[in-house]
């Protein structure tokens, strides 16, 4: 299972509001989670979005997509 969400802003958005969005969504799956920025930024990571969010740089964006993924099949990745 996963959670998939996208945003389209014409103001720029932290990546934080992105990751607190899909934090929402973590019961869909918490082996790892990822998201791509318009900027062709690309973060991703095994493990919950709370310790992600730790991880990674703030960023500010126009459009981008996260994911959050339970490994139901194959490994975590």
């Amino acid at each position: 299972m996963c959670g998939i969400i996208g945003i389209v802003s014409q103001e720029y958005v932290s990546s934080r509001e992105i990751l607190k969005v899909l934090k929402r969504l973590e019961y869909r799956g918490y082996d790892s989670v990822g998201y791509a920025l318009n900027d062709g930024t690309v973060e991703k990571d095994t493990g919950e979005i709370s310790d992600f969010m730790r991880r990674t740089k703030e960023k500010n964006f126009r459009t981008g997509i996260a994911h959050t993924r339970w490994a139901t099949h194959g490994g975590v990745t």
